[in-house]
């Protein structure tokens, strides 16, 4: 993900994450965005 985040949330749907809250330090630092990666598209390490 590109946002570095602290206290974040996620959802997985699929092979699809998805982040919410959270923030780029501990507190109350949130960020504005929902990322998401498809982790199928990464393939298999």
């Amino acid at each position: 993900m590109p946002t570095p985040r602290h206290g974040l949330g996620v959802i997985a749907m699929g092979t699809t994450l998805f982040t919410f809250a959270g923030g780029p330090r501990p507190g109350l630092h949130v960020a504005d965005s929902t990322e998401s990666i498809d982790l199928a598209a990464l393939g298999s390490c």
